[in-house]
């Protein structure tokens, strides 16, 4: 496994490899850590590694304390985040992290009844530089805040008070390029089963999109994200649904205000029941998510939808006694490719995991696990990559090598076009060597793939330079 692990880290993309160190992915852990309230933690997905950057701490002021979500990269390459409990009023508090000196400084206190309770989700910064995000309790009718976080000022503003008629408990947020943010509420509304909202930053009025009946098309949402070839938000709700309230999966259309449900989530299911996080868009124009519970595993599953046709499939089916249960967490896709996901338990360890899946091959890749030193529990989390002070290196120029056909059925030449002495290696997709050569110089290495079974393999060029590591599909 630790094989496996270690070649996915390094996969070439885009005839580039990336050096480690490269780019480090940030997060926050719920509880954990010094002293048990939480951490915000870094993972170097080339050493498999996570680390407790800083530990919360509820009894001091200047702190805070169990974050449910990650935070957010700024423009001036900080981290801002929010904690559920902690500060002066023990409301929760707004803290900016330099993810370079690791020096930690609590911004704002949250006060119930003038700027919210208990911040639940990360923030977003907006196009005038401000941070916005939402509480999900306080104000004025004790059903959350919209707030605004002017970064420059140091000013914490609420902006709107939710109830229980134009939306109660707030989650995400986003602004699409008119300007205005859009969001859901998990509850209030017609039905008080939950609303999409648009809010206006300039004259600070909002306006309800949509009321979730509770039934058919859902309740509870919990997060939009938004697809601009359809001009439609995607989305899911937790609950709700015509199978038992498992939740559904949904499309709406802002220009004839109309929501489809795509998928009706239910028990035993593949795809699983209960998607309580994010969506993410990657690069190969598909919306990825997970569910928290169903599945015959009943751990719920990475799910992928495919906007050309709304369908949803499964993509991996979670275990807890392997790779823990999914989560409330929204996987991300980095810039290597791949996407990068949290579990939110796991039987032996109970404190969660990371996991990798390459999304052109559908591979998972079991990668680190929570200790309680780290931090346990991530809930809302979606993990945030922050790029080291280490450039791109493109090996491919330095080592001036090229690898056809690609894909292959029974043989695989490797040009070399330099004379300095080579380590050639190719490994399976679980990490097993297939095939190694101490001493290639230049010249055309032909590799004999004939009896290796279909599937993809790595092959790493090494040098007294640095390496290379590239995908190789073997055809039959």
């Amino acid at each position: 496994m630790k094989n496996s692990l270690f070649v996915a880290a390094f996969l070439i993309i885009c005839g580039q490899a990336f050096s480690q160190g490269q780019f480090e992915l940030w997060g926050s852990a719920w509880q954990g850590g010094a002293n048990d309230h939480g951490t915000i933690f870094s993972y170097n997905p080339f050493s498999d590694t996570i680390i407790d950057r800083f530990d919360f701490y509820a009894n001091t002021y200047n702190s805070g304390a169990f974050p449910y979500s990650s935070p957010t990269l700024a423009s001036n390459g900080k981290l801002y985040g929010v904690t559920t409990r902690g500060g002066y009023y023990n409301c929760g508090a707004l803290y900016e992290f330099d993810p370079n000196s690791h020096v930690f400084n609590l911004k704002a206190d949250f006060q119930s009844a003038t700027t919210g309770e208990s911040p639940l989700f990360s923030m977003i910064q907006a196009a005038d530089g401000n941070l916005y995000g939402t509480t999900n309790l306080g104000g004025t009718y004790n059903k959350g805040t919209l707030f605004r976080y002017n970064i420059s000022t140091n000013s914490l503003t609420c902006l709107h008070n939710f109830d229980t008629l134009q939306g109660a408990y707030p989650g995400l947020i986003l602004q699409l390029a008119n300007g205005k943010l859009y969001g859901v509420s998990d509850e209030g509304g017609q039905y008080n089963k939950g609303t999409i909202f648009e809010f206006d930053l300039t004259n600070n009025q909002i306006n309800i999109l949509y009321e979730f009946d509770g039934y058919y098309h859902g309740a509870a949402p919990k997060s939009l994200v938004y697809y601009p070839p359809s001009d439609c938000f995607y989305g899911v709700t937790s609950s709700g649904g015509i199978n038992n309230f498992k939740g559904t999966i949904f499309k709406y259309n802002i220009n004839t205000d109309s929501l489809t449900v795509i998928r009706q989530c239910n028990n035993n299911d593949s795809i699983g029941y209960e998607p309580g996080g994010g969506l993410e868009i990657a690069t190969d124009n598909k919306i990825y998510g997970l569910t928290a519970s169903g599945t015959p595993n009943s751990r719920g599953a990475l799910f992928r939808i495919d906007p050309a046709t709304d369908s949803v499939s499964s993509l991996f089916m979670f275990e807890s006694s392997a790779n823990g249960g999914a989560s409330s967490t929204t996987p991300m896709q980095a810039s290597d490719g791949y996407l990068y996901g949290l579990t939110s338990n796991y039987a032996t360890q109970s404190g969660g995991a990371i996991f990798m899946f390459d999304i052109f091959s559908d591979t998972y890749y079991q990668r680190s696990y929570f200790r309680l030193d780290d931090g346990v529990w991530p809930v809302f989390v979606k993990l945030v990559e922050v790029s080291s002070s280490t450039s791109v290196i493109d090996y491919n120029a330095l080592l001036k090598c090229n690898v056809f056909p690609n894909p292959a059925s029974d043989v695989l030449y490797l040009s070399l076009k330099d004379c300095t002495q080579h380590c050639i290696t190719l490994m399976n997709n679980s990490g097993s060597t297939v095939f190694s050569t101490q001493s290639h110089s230049s010249g055309v290495l032909e590799i004999n793939i004939s009896t290796f079974s279909p599937g993809l393999y790595f092959l790493k060029i090494e040098n007294a330079e640095g390496f290379v590591l590239k995908r190789v599909v073997v055809e039959r």
